[in-house]
Order: structure tokens, then sequence, then C-alpha cells
């Protein structure tokens, strides 16, 4: 969407043969019922949406009835009119005892239809952008000990049990076995290493375990879209 090309200073319905004005009431209606809906819904979601996702609110109110633009000349000589079927008003409201800002969008009856392609076009761009943003996200994450860190629990969580049970039916003595690995890319082998804090002969079992590389191949594959060469090891 473009950006406003003028700022509003306000809206006034008026007679349209004699320009006398009328109450503005309606208007400032319109754009109130937007402002507390798009707050409503802020505030609701986290409660209706447990899983994480990217929301963009287009307020619009459909006009039913001609708009005019006034442009006040610098210099007071004159007011300019022209007839347009759209215009945007960042609107500022203090909502649930907090400050909002939001972009509303008065639209003609007549030119609405055509205005539902533009978001169309938005929510394509959007779906690109996002996309794009997303792939940079995990591009070489392994390599980086911020993004790793940032879904680590997510990646625990997958592993935690099912490498628990198997390790302590092998080791006896393992009990309570709650170890999160710490992951980490070695630079010079180009491996990415799984390091638990336990003696060697745990690390050469987990090394040669089918089934543990099993776990933390579909976790590192389903967490961090990471299909390479990985290895148990003992952290530094």
């Amino acid at each position: 969407m473009a950006d406003p090309e003028v700022d509003v200073f306000a809206f006034q319905e008026m007679n349209k043969s004699s320009g006398a004005p009328r109450n503005d009431k309606a208007i400032f209606a319109a754009m109130t019922s937007l402002v507390k809906a798009q707050a409503y819904e802020l505030s609701s979601l986290p409660g209706r949406k447990k899983t994480k996702a990217v929301y963009q609110f287009n307020l619009i109110s459909v006009v039913g009835a001609d708009m005019y633009r006034l442009m006040f000349a610098p210099n007071g000589s004159g007011i300019s009119t022209t007839k347009i079927d759209s215009e945007q008003y960042i609107a500022r409201y203090i909502v649930s005892k907090r400050e909002s800002f939001s972009r509303i969008r008065f639209i003609t009856s007549k030119a609405f239809r055509s205005a539902l392609d533009d978001y169309g076009k938005l929510h394509s761009a959007n779906v690109k952008w996002f996309g794009g943003q997303q792939t940079a996200f995990y591009e070489d994450i392994i390599k980086d000990h911020d993004r790793i860190r940032s879904l680590s629990k997510a990646f625990n969580a997958q592993i935690k049990h099912k490498v628990k049970w198997r390790v302590e039916a092998q080791f006896k003595n393992l009990k309570n076995f709650d170890e999160e690995p710490f992951l980490s890319w070695n630079s010079k082998r180009n491996v990415l290493e799984v390091s638990y804090w336990v003696d060697e002969e745990v690390v050469q079992w987990l090394n040669e375990s089918k089934d543990i590389q099993g776990v933390i191949e579909a976790a590192l594959k389903g967490v961090y879209r990471y299909s390479g060469p990985f290895e148990f090891d003992v952290p530094f």
C-alpha cells in the first residue's frame, strides 16, 4: 500500500449542494469503532491463538458518498478542491489506557471492489517477504550461537525424554539423566557438535548408537532445518 499523500488535518461532512457543514458524529464513530475493534483483536489473540503468527490489520471505512480533498494554500491565498475515491488518515487514540496509532483508509463504495485487489497484492507481497525472512533466518543457523540458542528450548523438548530413557537403559549408573546438550559448530572440521557433560564411554556409545543418532537427526531437521553431519562430544 502507498504511503498517505497528505497529512489530513480533519474530516467534515457537508451538504453537497450548499456546502453547509453537518454533524461529524458518523465520521468519528467510524474511526473509533475501527480502532476499538483492532485493540480488542490485539488483546484477545494471545488467548485464542497459541501458535506464533504474523498479523497485519488493515482498517477500512467504506463511505457511501462522494469525497473531496480540500487543500489550503500555504500563504492562505485560496483552497483547491479535488474529488477522490480514497484517503488515508493516521488516527491517534488512547485505548484501554494505552496510546494507539492506526492508519485508517476511507474509501468510496464505488471504489471498494477494485481496492480489494490491492489488499490481495499486499497479502501476496507479505507472504513473499516473510517467507524470505524465514529462509534467511535458517540459513547457516547452526553456525550462529545466538540463533541456535533461540530455538534450543524447542530442540531440547523434542529429544529430552527420548535420549533420557535410552541412556539410562544402557548405563544403569546414570539415574535421572536430564542433561541438555550444547550445540556448537566446529569450523575446523565442518561438523556440528552435540555435547553432553558425560564420560568418554557415554560419548562413544552415543556416536555408535543408530537409535540415538536418529532421534537427534530428526530434531535437528525439524527444529533447525539442518540435515548435515553431526557428532557427540564433551564441551570444552
